[in-house]
């Protein structure tokens, strides 16, 4: 079954049942601007959201419809569907203390819930929003396109509140920027110093796994960055990690 089947098959299942009208979000819509997308058939990972806990519901209604399909419950509070090799996120609805104030302050008095939702995300550039067929991408923030395109990582309220409740977007900053060629703003730049060793409050082995996957990504930038945001002594290190950190040592020494 390819990809638009399904997304159609998603749109009707919601539809069907009086949920609101599910939305792509984050990782599609994001790429798909910077240019990493060109063709639908290279899209393997799907992110979901109705801005409501239906997210939810549809996920249950979808993996009883389609045979066959694996369902997974995260520990943040959003599930997956899996099939055919296609992977689907759907949101969790998850809304950040402190989010209703900061878009007090930003002349929002009465947001949506889906505003809360994306507004309570990571980064701006994660919070676009694109219809099922990819014909009409959404702005709410109306930081995101603009963020994209001067490629830098800014989260959509006071990064201390965006950092704080979810220290692996520290390392999630830090990721996007190797792999993206991002810039960092300077705001965010001082909350993720700030709330660094909250990284030790994360399991091991995340921890552990995404240090290592930065480092995969740029061994020199990688170390550089970890070091920079005096995560290096927190992190737990695999063995490949090991090996690449001895190597960068080499290098610094031979410079």
């Amino acid at each position: 079954m390819k990809l638009d089947e399904l997304l159609s098959i998603i749109e009707k299942t919601a539809a069907d049942n009086g949920i609101n009208k599910p939305m792509l979000v984050g990782g599609v819509p994001r790429d798909r601007l910077i240019g990493l997308v060109d063709k639908k058939s290279e899209i393997r990972d799907v992110d979901i959201t109705t801005g409501n806990k239906d997210s939810l519901k549809l996920a249950i209604l979808l993996n009883k419809k389609l045979e066959g399909s694996r369902y997974t419950v995260f520990d943040d509070g959003h599930v997956s569907v899996d099939i055919q090799g296609l992977h689907f996120d759907f949101s969790s609805n998850f809304v950040a203390l402190g989010v209703k104030e900061e878009l007090a302050k930003k002349g929002k008095e009465n947001p949506s819930a889906m505003e809360l939702e994306l507004f309570s995300r990571d980064f701006t550039m994660n919070t676009l929003l694109e219809t099922l067929n990819f014909e009409t991408m959404c702005d709410l923030t109306g930081e995101g396109i603009s963020d994209i395109k001067m490629k830098i990582i800014r989260c959509p309220i006071n990064p201390e509140i965006t950092i704080g409740v979810d220290p692996r977007r520290i390392l999630r900053a830090i990721k996007f920027s190797i792999k993206f060629g991002f810039g960092i703003e300077d705001s965010l730049k001082t909350a993720m110093l700030n709330n660094h060793r909250k990284i030790s409050e994360l399991p091991k082995k995340f921890v552990s796994d995404k240090a290592t996957e930065i480092a995969l990504l740029d061994a020199d930038k990688g170390i550089d960055m970890l070091i920079e945001y005096k995560l290096l002594p927190l992190i737990p290190l695999s063995k490949t990690l090991s090996d690449i950190l001895i190597q960068h040592r080499k290098l610094v020494r031979a410079l």
